[in-house]
């Protein structure tokens, strides 16, 4: 998964569908829950919820060079370990 990772990091095409595959999923939120949880992130994150066209600007001002820095400095395989959890 990694190698994908680094390898798709320029990818403006996949970018391009992931803002849009985001987007999308905003335009399906209809439980009251879900709009309390995404606002309650949104204060968490940002200091207020954000509007449906202020996170869409979020999301697509990121760049290439965004997704490039965030896969170099955090997705490194040395970053990550693999745990069993086995019962009693």
């Amino acid at each position: 998964a990694f190698e994908i990772i680094h390898r798709e990091k320029t990818n403006a095409t996949l970018l391009g569908r992931a803002k849009k595959m985001i987007g999308g999923s905003q335009n399906l939120i209809d439980d009251t829950m879900d709009l309390l949880r995404g606002a309650a992130r949104q204060i968490r994150i940002y200091g207020s919820p954000q509007s449906f066209e202020e996170i869409q600007k979020i999301y697509n001002a990121i760049t290439i060079c965004d997704i490039e820095k965030a896969v170099s400095n955090y997705l490194k395989p040395e970053s990550f370990f693999t745990g069993i959890l086995l019962p009693k």
